[in-house]
């Protein structure tokens, strides 16, 4: 048995399960966790009979002290808190047990624009964040904790895979997207010969062959895709040829 064959069977995510938000002036990814689960129980069963997890620890850790400010002037400290598990997650596979350990966390007490701020369902989403982390281990959502949602020419192959698996009329989907991939190489392909300085031609290539690589993923349209690599590429080769002359 390949290693990699349970990972890679759940490695995609659905686009729509997601959310970015920003933190720190970073871009980021999460995943629904209801919908991690919801794939967990497709691979292993119901929950507590093919698979499940135990509250092995639960705490609440002090963190930095929060100052506030007071109507005269002066400043109260409070203390911030965070919710910690530690969970044993358990899984049936192929009549074999297997366990994997994970931590979540969530804050319960902290500092926010209204000043100070708790939030009664921490235990509840450290929980969820206990079990999105163990099953990321089995290859759950890989592509999202492996930072490959970071990477915009990956979500927008993925997007257009699942939208030929959810189309109503899926061979007519297959048809429009080979032919826009086609008119999409052709482009690229004239924007080259074209170009007027090799810096320019190089840019224009990379994009396109880093566009194409990503969509050729996508079983589909995979022989336009790479058939367009190899005439961009020697378009390009033919351009920076006779620009160096």
């Amino acid at each position: 048995m390949d290693n990699l064959e349970f990972w890679q069977s759940v490695s995609k995510t659905d686009t729509s399960a997601t959310k970015t938000s920003n933190q720190g002036g970073r871009e980021q990814t999460s995943i629904n966790g209801y919908w991690m689960i919801n794939q967990a129980t497709e691979k292993f069963g119901m929950v507590g009979i093919g698979w499940g997890w135990e509250v092995a620890e639960e705490r609440w850790d002090n963190g930095a002290m929060i100052p506030i400010k007071q109507d005269d002037g002066s400043t109260r400290l409070e203390q911030s808190k965070t919710h910690t598990i530690k969970i044993l997650l358990w899984f049936i596979q192929d009549g074999k047990r297997g366990e994997i350990t994970q931590y979540g966390h969530a804050q319960a007490i902290y500092k926010s624009k209204w000043g100070v701020s708790d939030d009664g369902e921490a235990p509840k989403k450290s929980l969820m964040d206990a079990i999105k982390k163990a099953l990321s281990m089995l290859g759950f959502c890989s592509d999202i904790f492996t930072g490959m949602f970071e990477d915009r020419e990956y979500v927008q192959a993925l997007e257009v895979e699942q939208q030929i698996e959810r189309a109503n009329d899926r061979d007519a989907e297959i048809a429009a997207r080979r032919l826009e991939t086609t008119e999409y190489v052709t482009r690229n392909k004239e924007a080259i010969e074209a170009a007027k300085t090799a810096s320019e031609a190089k840019g224009l290539t990379k994009v396109a062959v880093l566009h194409l690589s990503r969509q050729k993923s996508i079983q589909s349209i995979t022989d336009i895709c790479e058939r367009g690599i190899a005439a961009i590429s020697k378009a390009s080769e033919l351009k920076l040829e006779e620009l160096s002359k």
